[in-house]
Protein backbone atom coordinates (compact mmCIF):
# COMPACT_ATOMS: atom_id res chain seq x y z
CA UNK A 1 0.00 0.00 0.00
CA UNK A 2 2.82 2.35 0.41
CA UNK A 3 4.75 1.79 -2.95
CA UNK A 4 1.07 3.09 -4.35
CA UNK A 5 0.19 5.83 -2.16
CA UNK A 6 4.06 7.04 -3.28
CA UNK A 7 4.05 6.23 -6.88
CA UNK A 8 0.46 7.79 -7.52
CA UNK A 9 -0.73 11.58 -7.51
CA UNK A 10 -2.07 11.62 -3.30
CA UNK A 11 -1.01 15.01 -1.96
CA UNK A 12 2.39 15.52 0.27
CA UNK A 13 0.23 15.14 3.21
CA UNK A 14 -1.10 11.93 2.50
CA UNK A 15 2.65 10.42 1.36
CA UNK A 16 3.70 11.28 4.82
CA UNK A 17 0.80 10.45 7.06
CA UNK A 18 1.24 6.96 5.60
CA UNK A 19 5.13 6.60 6.05
CA UNK A 20 4.42 8.23 9.83
CA UNK A 21 1.62 6.46 10.64
CA UNK A 22 3.54 2.98 9.53
CA UNK A 23 6.41 4.16 11.15
CA UNK A 24 5.22 5.88 14.76
CA UNK A 25 2.12 5.54 15.14
CA UNK A 26 1.96 7.10 18.49
CA UNK A 27 3.67 10.11 17.42
CA UNK A 28 1.62 10.44 14.21
CA UNK A 29 -0.85 13.26 15.25
CA UNK A 30 1.71 15.47 16.54
CA UNK A 31 3.97 15.20 13.52
CA UNK A 32 0.87 15.82 10.91
CA UNK A 33 0.61 19.36 12.71
CA UNK A 34 4.24 20.06 12.55
CA UNK A 35 4.10 18.94 8.91
CA UNK A 36 1.34 20.47 8.34
CA UNK A 37 3.20 23.89 9.70
CA UNK A 38 6.16 23.61 7.50
CA UNK A 39 4.23 22.52 4.59
CA UNK A 40 2.03 25.77 5.52
CA UNK A 41 5.18 28.03 5.70
CA UNK A 42 6.65 26.03 2.32
CA UNK A 43 3.34 26.82 0.14
CA UNK A 44 3.56 30.47 0.98
CA UNK A 45 6.85 30.67 0.28
CA UNK A 46 6.38 29.08 -3.06
CA UNK A 47 3.29 31.22 -4.13
CA UNK A 48 5.31 34.15 -3.72
CA UNK A 49 3.44 35.09 -0.18
CA UNK A 50 6.05 37.80 2.34
CA UNK A 51 7.32 34.95 5.06
CA UNK A 52 9.53 36.86 8.03
CA UNK A 53 12.96 35.01 8.14
CA UNK A 54 11.95 34.12 11.74
CA UNK A 55 9.21 32.28 10.59
CA UNK A 56 11.11 29.47 8.86
CA UNK A 57 10.96 26.51 10.35
CA UNK A 58 14.01 25.10 9.79
CA UNK A 59 14.65 23.12 12.79
CA UNK A 60 11.44 21.32 12.86
CA UNK A 61 11.71 20.28 9.62
CA UNK A 62 15.39 18.91 10.10
CA UNK A 63 13.78 17.20 13.21
CA UNK A 64 11.18 15.60 11.28
CA UNK A 65 13.50 14.55 8.91
CA UNK A 66 15.86 13.30 10.86
CA UNK A 67 13.35 11.18 13.24
CA UNK A 68 11.83 9.53 10.17
CA UNK A 69 14.98 8.39 8.35
CA UNK A 70 16.23 6.78 11.82
CA UNK A 71 12.96 5.01 11.78
CA UNK A 72 13.23 4.46 8.89
CA UNK A 73 16.68 2.69 8.88
CA UNK A 74 15.73 0.94 12.05
CA UNK A 75 12.72 -0.79 10.70
CA UNK A 76 15.37 -1.98 7.45
CA UNK A 77 17.80 -3.26 9.81
CA UNK A 78 15.28 -5.42 11.32
CA UNK A 79 14.25 -7.13 7.90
Amino acid sequence: RIRTVMSDKFRLTDKFAMLAGTLDEAGLETDLKIFGEVKGLRDRLFHGKEVSTKELPGEAARDLVRKYLRLHLKAGAKR
